[in-house]
């Protein structure tokens, strides 16, 4: 059995099924899936987790909203469901990111709409270590922590990339995901050359690759899931996975997107995975594992990169920093971006009448003003529900049929 993946998000089932000869895992993010109100199942009856059943291959969790990078621990909400998950699907083991998605706000915690990268300090090291065993205990099998993308310049007194993501691993005893297009980008935007992080790596913690592709934008290569794996990716998949013994699986990440008419085939994806086949081979062993300080300094970092992110006022000296580093700007304009993505995706026919009634310059003035005052929510479905009003206040006087529209494509979307 070889050890080749594809991530199914939804719109990606096509995908899978026309790859089923070549796949040994189909890995899934159950978040996109989720609706609270209706719990695991809405997970389980979802369509990557059908076609994934249907054609029996092997699912992974590849967790994308309980991060174990900063000083909010994990929701309950989160564990509970990742719990269930493993329990319902016998994964053997999940993943989830090395970030911050939610910081310190005073009262609840503020979601920042995008994953952000931590400060790397020993502190922070703690911090995820804690986190990680958190996460391990509520969910039951073992957990590794994915090689995130930075967009930041290093700053001078943190650990290198891959010192800190070897010190999480060994201080949490735990797994890694090593994301090698992550790390391709990272030195694409003058951090840490890929092949110095995967030198101070302890590979022996490796149990699973992903790999993808991106591309330039305004001076900063993204990870952006656009097509077939970047060549310098495979170069670097070819020269590791033999210093790998430990490796189960290698997923190729590819956006719904980015496929259709005129774009990647599934003919594409199929060879593609056939290539990734080539180079991985076979697999090693089945992963089986063996007060936090400083937080002060980590809730800083959290609270002016965060609040940068979600265009709030932060002020002092790590702030001003920060905001003089551009980087910061590339995780604001992904979390925007996002959120027109959920608008257009739940409400196409309220996003149609809009602009054909007031036209596309006062819709994105207008949304981009909501916007900047309201932070994103944590699930589409509440995101969406939260525009509503706001929608209705500013154009239902003046745009015939508006609360009809909205409300039909509402009652679709439950929160």
């Amino acid at each position: 059995m070889g050890r080749v993946g594809l991530i199914c998000l939804p719109g990606l089932e096509a995908a899978v099924t026309a790859g089923r000869d070549e796949l040994q895992w189909v890995e899934i993010e159950p978040q996109v899936s989720w609706r609270p109100d209706r719990g695991v199942d809405s997970v389980l009856r979802s369509g990557p987790v059908t076609v994934a059943r249907e054609l029996g291959l092997p699912i992974l969790v590849h967790s994308v909203s309980a991060p174990v990078g900063g000083t909010v621990a994990p929701p309950r909400a989160q564990v509970d469901l990742l719990a269930a998950l493993v329990a319902e699907l016998e994964c053997p083991w999940i993943s989830e990111h090395l970030s911050i998605l939610r910081i310190p706000d005073g009262g609840d915690p503020a979601f920042t709409g995008v994953l952000l990268a931590p400060p790397q300090t020993d502190a922070a090291v703690d911090v995820a270590a804690a986190n990680i065993g958190y996460l391990r205990c509520g969910v039951g099998v073992p957990v590794a922590f994915e090689t995130g993308v930075n967009y930041l310049k290093p700053r001078a007194g943190e650990l290198s990339d891959g010192s800190y993501f070897r010190a999480v691993a060994e201080a949490a005893d735990c797994g890694i995901l090593l994301d090698l297009h992550n790390l391709w980008c990272n030195e694409q935007n003058g951090r840490q050359p890929a092949r110095e992080v995967i030198g101070e790596l302890a590979l022996e913690r490796v149990w699973e690759i992903h790999v993808a592709a991106g591309y330039r934008r305004d001076g900063y290569y993204l990870d952006a899931h656009s097509g077939p794996t970047d060549q310098p990716v495979l170069d670097l998949l070819a020269a590791v996975v033999p210093t790998l013994p430990n490796l189960r699986a290698v997923v190729f990440e590819v956006s719904p997107d980015r496929v259709g008419p005129g774009m990647l085939t599934h003919d594409d994806i199929v060879e593609h995975l056939g290539a990734l086949a080539s180079i991985v081979g076979e697999p090693g062993f089945s992963p089986d594992r063996a007060a936090r300080s400083g937080l002060d300094d980590v809730q800083r970092w959290e609270q002016s990169l965060g609040g940068l992110t979600l265009g709030h006022p932060v002020t002092g000296e790590l702030a001003e920093s920060l905001s003089a580093d551009p980087g910061h700007r590339v995780w604001r304009d992904i979390a925007l971006a996002s959120r027109r993505g959920q608008l257009a995706g739940l409400l196409p026919l309220t996003v149609r009448l809009l602009l054909d009634s007031v036209g596309e310059a006062a819709v994105l003035e207008r949304l981009g003003e909501i916007w900047a005052c309201t932070p994103p929510a944590e699930t589409s479905a509440a995101e969406i529900h939260a525009l509503a009003p706001l929608l209705r206040a500013a154009w239902s006087s003046t745009v015939p049929l508006l609360d009809d529209v909205l409300e039909v494509e509402l009652r679709a979307t439950s929160v």
